[in-house]
């Protein structure tokens, strides 16, 4: 069973490309975790 949970506020995360780019290559896996994430350049 999947339950969602918000945070109070965003969270801003700051990370080194290859960071970013497992974010970007996984990020329908991330999705269908439940993990909301807007990706800003």
């Amino acid at each position: 069973m999947r339950t969602t949970t918000y945070l109070d506020s965003e969270q801003g995360l700051v990370m080194p490309k290859f960071g970013y780019q497992l974010l970007h290559n996984y990020a329908d896996q991330i999705q269908n975790r439940g993990w909301i994430c807007n990706i800003y350049y």
